[in-house]
């Protein structure tokens, strides 16, 4: 089973929400990724089942602001923070199944963002230390 060009679209969509760009962390987003192969790819070495159970959480997600903020609209036709605040009310959602859907579209996303090379430095990089110490270790009491 394949994605479908509209599937790709909203997948798109939906992990653009989830794995926006940031400058500041020096993270690059999913808008800059290549979704295109990497569901050709994810689709031609996994179970129908389970490209089936991206594409109906891509279709849930896609209708999630009806779902969340009782808007008749789709993802795609709110501006980037609405759809923020639609995919985390979702993922925060009381029905345990749609929280599973957008849990399980954050793990297949993050398979494509953390493969970045950027991703993957930053993602791996030694934490920077919280507090700088004044003096050496040996002379706190």
């Amino acid at each position: 089973m394949k994605f479908t060009p509209t599937d790709v679209r909203w997948a798109r969509l939906t992990w653009e929400a989830i794995f926006p760009h940031d400058d500041e962390a020096e993270l690059v987003g999913m808008a800059h990724l290549d979704v295109d192969n990497f569901l050709d790819d994810l689709a031609a070495h996994t179970p129908w089942r389970a490209v089936l159970a991206l594409k109906i959480a891509f279709l849930v997600c896609m209708v999630s602001p009806l779902l969340t903020l009782g808007r008749f609209a789709t993802l795609a036709s709110l501006p980037h923070e609405l759809r923020e605040k639609a995919l985390y009310k979702l993922l925060y959602h009381p029905n345990y199944f749609l929280r599973q859907l957008v849990a399980v579209l954050k793990g297949a996303g993050a398979l494509l963002y953390a493969a970045h090379p950027a991703n993957r430095a930053r993602i791996t990089a030694t934490p920077r230390p919280l507090l700088q110490l004044v003096r050496s270790p040996s002379k706190i009491p």
